[in-house]
């Protein structure tokens, strides 16, 4: 439903994103004040589904039909075209250079422990 060929969340067409709220509004019951929270955890989603097909599909050292024989079915070989484009851009290759100290110095895991932190202490 939702256009993957973007480089970043914003840029996804406000149209596309409303029809994402009315397809929400229509399976849940859910007032118009979170819609905000409903777009920003959308997006973080886009973002983490991205992330994962590239860890799953993408290796520079294949083609780009080799990469196209790989994807998910679910995705449109257009939306494809651009992510492989993107991925392959030297505006994405400097963004992976640049995160690559940030992530191996963090030396801890980057999602919370939540609940099952704060019972282990008990």
């Amino acid at each position: 439903m939702l256009p993957i060929g973007y480089s970043d969340w914003r840029l996804v067409d406000a149209k596309k994103k409303m029809a994402l709220w009315d397809d929400i509004k229509k399976r849940f019951d859910i007032d118009d004040a979170a819609l905000d929270w409903v777009m920003s955890s959308a997006g973080a989603k886009w973002k983490q589904f991205k992330a994962k097909l590239k860890r799953q599909i993408f290796d520079e050292t294949l083609t780009d039909e080799q990469l196209k024989n790989l994807h998910d079915h679910r995705i449109d070989d257009d939306e494809l075209d651009s992510l492989i484009k993107y991925w392959r851009s030297p505006e994405s290759q400097l963004k992976v250079c640049s995160q690559q100290p940030i992530r191996s110095s963090q030396g801890v895991a980057r999602s919370s422990q939540g609940a099952a932190g704060s019972s282990q202490r008990r």
